[in-house]
C-alpha cells in the first residue's frame, strides 16, 4: 500500500495543531487554576505540533529528499540513489494541492526534475527536460534533432548512453515527432529499454 506521505504529514500537523490551540484557550487556564496536570493527548500534541510543522515547512518550500527507485537515470542518477530536490527552483506551490502560489522560475532544457507523473498522479517521476513550451523536436533513427538542431550522443556499450555534450543524456529508441505549442514540458529518461517520453504542463 501506497502512503501519501505528505498528505499524511497536513493531517497531522492539522490535527496536533488544533489539539494543541483548543486546549491552550479552552482548557489550560481552568486546569491551571487547579494544578491539575496537562492531559496526554494535550501534552503529545503540544510536544509533535512544531516538529510536524517544521517538516511540513522544510518539505514543501525548501528541499525534499527523494530515493530514485529504478535505473532510468543512469549513469547520471544511479538505482537507489537519494537526491534531494530544491522546491523553489521554479516557485512555491501548496503542499498537497500542488498548486504553484508564487512563481520564480521556468524548467530549461537538461533540467533534471522531478515531477507527478501525467497517467497517476500519486507517482513521482525523475527525468530530464529536453522539449520547452514552442519547441519543435523530431527523433528519429537514435537522433534527436530540436528545432532544426541536430542534439549530439556518445554511447556506451550495453545501450547506455553517456551524457552528451547538450546535457541531455540517452534518447530512447522510438520515433516521434512532436510541437509543443501549449504550455507543456517533453521529459526524457536516460537509458534504452521500456523507454517512455512524458508531457507535463
Amino acid at each position: 500500500m501506497n502512503i501519501d506521505f505528505p498528505t499524511l504529514l497536513v493531517i497531522l500537523t492539522l490535527v496536533s495543531g488544533m489539539i494543541a490551540l483548543i486546549d491552550w484557550i479552552f482548557f489550560a487556564p481552568a486546569r491551571q487554576k487547579k494544578e491539575e496536570e496537562v492531559p496526554l493527548i494535550a501534552d503529545y500534541a503540544r510536544s509533535f505540533f512544531p516538529i510536524f510543522l517544521l517538516v511540513l515547512l522544510i518539505r514543501s518550500f525548501i528541499i525534499q529528499p527523494f530515493r530514485v527507485p529504478s535505473g532510468s537515470m543512469e549513469p547520471t542518477i544511479l538505482p537507489r540513489d537519494f537526491v534531494a530536490v530544491n522546491q523553489f527552483a521554479y516557485g512555491l506551490r501548496l503542499p498537497v494541492l500542488n498548486k504553484k502560489i508564487l512563481s520564480i522560475g521556468e524548467p530549461k532544457r537538461g533540467d533534471i526534475v522531478v515531477f507527478r507523473y501525467p497517467g497517476d498522479p500519486h507517482v513521482d517521476y525523475i527525468k530530464r527536460v529536453i522539449g520547452l513550451p514552442g519547441d519543435h523536436l523530431i527523433y528519429q533513427n537514435k537522433q534527436l534533432t530540436i528545432n532544426g538542431k541536430l542534439i549530439p550522443q556518445t554511447y556506451l556499450k550495453d545501450g547506455m548512453d553517456l551524457e552528451s555534450t547538450s546535457g541531455f543524456g540517452n534518447i530512447p529508441s522510438t520515433v516521434f515527432q512532436e510541437d509543443l505549442n501549449g504550455i507543456k514540458y517533453l521529459i526524457l529518461q536516460h537509458t534504452t529499454g521500456n523507454q517512455e517520453l512524458s508531457k507535463v504542463d
